[in-house]
């Protein structure tokens, strides 16, 4: 039976230990390095949110229910007003897509985000912060979750962020029928910038997946300025495991190396399968890799296209395994790593 994703909402669930905060139900007697503290919130259930220095989270128990916002990172007082009173994008809102704490931040800004009536917002963008706009599909057996694109901010002091698909999972019958929400796939990003004193070097995101179906992951390492992807789907389209497909680009062309010409396309790296290890040590025409594409090994193929992408599909002949596709850009250097059970890939490949 193939299968068809649908479209939920999405936020991004941060890995960071959150704590309680004045006027909530939990509790904390740390005072935010850098920030005025929030005035307190009478209403029951109003929820509460967790500012410290650089970053906040909100959170709120409704119907017995947890919910939980993403780390989101700020520069300035006023950065931090400015997001706090946003209700529309994904900042403010757990993964089910549920608005957090509006009461509580509404008091805040309240409180200490007026200046003469009026509400204060940054005019200058955060330093070294870069937008990306990133999306993550995946479906496993009756789980589905399918995010809407959503933006994430990320800088060389709050570099990483992560997406996970929730679903809710049924089990039981009768009486015993129970209902919860799991989390059965996580895209990690991280963002590497450019070394100043390096001319030649660029701005870097890597995705990454890991445990998928138990024993699947995968990342690639690629330039921030075009869509990177990974896709994993079930060879046998009638099968239980999982299928994702996750994307991240920025719109910030941001200091870009100057582009060099090349004729060939050369990828170094090792792959282990049913337990030996070939060293890769392939260099071919960059226009074969276009025109044809190339097997850097048995189970790895590399496809390029004329708009400068480059796709790499790692399969298999085993009916029950799931095919790989990581994508990122034709004319700069990629890196991609997979494991599965009894297989390993490590491999570089750049234009030379």
């Amino acid at each position: 039976m193939k299968t068809k994703l649908g479209i939920l909402s999405v936020a991004v669930i941060s890995t960071l230990t959150l704590t309680g905060c004045p006027g909530s139900g939990g509790s904390s007697n740390s005072t935010p390095v850098g920030v005025n503290p929030p005035g307190a919130v009478g209403a029951l259930n109003a929820g509460s949110c967790n500012i410290q220095s650089n970053f906040y989270t909100c959170t709120q128990t409704l119907n017995g229910v947890l919910y939980t916002t993403p780390s989101n990172s700020y520069l300035s007082q006023p950065d931090l007003c400015a997001k706090l009173n946003d209700n529309y994008s994904f900042a403010n809102k757990d993964a089910r897509g549920q608005v957090v704490a509006a009461e509580w931040r509404l008091d805040y800004s309240r409180r200490m985000c007026q200046t003469v009536g009026q509400p204060t917002y940054p005019t200058q963008p955060v330093a070294g912060m870069k937008t990306f706009t990133c999306q993550l599909s995946a479906k496993k057996g009756d789980m589905t979750y399918d995010g809407q694109p959503q933006q994430i901010q990320l800088s060389p002091y709050l570099n990483k962020q992560s997406i996970p698909a929730v679903a809710l999972r049924t089990t039981g019958k009768g009486f015993f029928r129970i209902s919860r929400w799991v989390k059965f796939a996580q895209l990690n990003v991280e963002y590497f910038p450019r070394l100043s004193a390096d001319i030649n070097s660029t701005d870097l995101l890597k995705m990454s997946v890991v445990g998928i179906d138990e024993d699947i992951s995968a990342s690639l390492m690629g330039v921030t300025d075009t869509e990177n992807r990974i896709e994993i789907r079930p060879q046998d389209t009638e099968g239980e495991q999982t299928t994702l497909i996750a994307t991240c680009s920025s719109a910030e062309n941001k200091a870009m190396p100057p582009a060099m010409a090349a004729n060939g396309y050369k990828c170094v790296g090792s792959e282990t399968a049913q337990g030996k290890t070939t060293e890769i040590k392939f260099v071919n025409q960059l226009s074969d890799v276009v025109e044809s594409g190339i097997s850097i090994t048995n189970n790895v193929f590399v496809q390029g296209d004329q708009a400068s992408a480059v796709s790499f599909t790692q399969t298999s002949t085993a009916h029950d395994d799931s095919m790989i596709n990581l994508k990122s850009k034709l004319n700069s250097a990629t890196s991609i790593a997979i494991k599965k059970s009894g297989y390993s890939l490590n491999v570089k490949c750049q234009p030379k």
